[in-house]
Parts: C-alpha cells; sequence; structure tokens
C-alpha cells in the first residue's frame, strides 16, 4: 500500500487546505498525505480573531460550537504526527475549547481551537475528501 501513498510536501499540503495559514500563525506543524483520498492535518498557534477570517477564505460558514470537538480519536491519523497532534476528542467534558465540522464542494474541513476567547490559541485542522 506504500507505493499507492504520496507524502505530500509543504507547498501540496497548503494548496490542499485551499490557502496558506494566517501571517499571524506560528508554531505550525503540517502532514499530509494522497492516495485514493487526500488528507492533511495542521497545528498552530494563533490569535483568535485571526481564526474567523482565515476559515472564511476556505470557504466555512459555520460558527465554531463551544465545547465541541469534531475529532473521535486521541490517536493522530498518520503515526509521524504522534508528537504534536493532540486536539480535544468529541464528548469531552472539560477543557477550553470548541469546534466546527463543515463539508465544502468536495472536501471536508474539521477544527477544533483550544484556549482562552481572546490572546492565542491552538488550531487544530483536518482537511480531507472522500
Amino acid at each position: 500500500m506504500q507505493s499507492l501513498t504520496e507524502t505530500l510536501s509543504q507547498e501540496k499540503a497548503v494548496a490542499f487546505i485551499g490557502q496558506p495559514f494566517p501571517p499571524s500563525a506560528s508554531a505550525i506543524h503540517l502532514m499530509g498525505e494522497a492516495a485514493l483520498d487526500t488528507m492533511v492535518i495542521a497545528r498552530f498557534d494563533v490569535p483568535r480573531q485571526d481564526i474567523a477570517p482565515w476559515l472564511a477564505g476556505l470557504g466555512v460558514t459555520a460558527s465554531l460550537e463551544p465545547a465541541y470537538s469534531p475529532f473521535f480519536s486521541v490517536g493522530p491519523p498518520f503515526s509521524e504526527a504522534s508528537s504534536w497532534w493532540a486536539p480535544p476528542v468529541a464528548g469531552a467534558q472539560t477543557g477550553d475549547f470548541s469546534g466546527l465540522y463543515q463539508p465544502i464542494g468536495q472536501k471536508h474541513v474539521k477544527v477544533a481551537v483550544v484556549g482562552p476567547e481572546s490572546g492565542v490559541v491552538t488550531v487544530y485542522l483536518q482537511v480531507y475528501n472522500t
């Protein structure tokens, strides 16, 4: 199966997401693979006020829901991301997080935002097609 899988370069992963990260983003981690389907995951820190305009640029119209995570597994989708991928899990009862899930055309976008209502937060992003 490995021969059918392509690890995406950072440029290809960002292109698949649909736009670059916000200029204010820091501590960016990014990984993606293409096979029959393509999936990209990312984690980055950004001032909260920069999230909504960036998501709108991706075509996201849904709002972040408090205490909601679209991620069902503690483990990362790629084992190589285990050192940086740790979003809140769906159904978690504690924590300061919000999230959303929205299909956009042929892609699906999942986002979890961890942190305070103002200041710098950590964003977990998964974009995939099926």
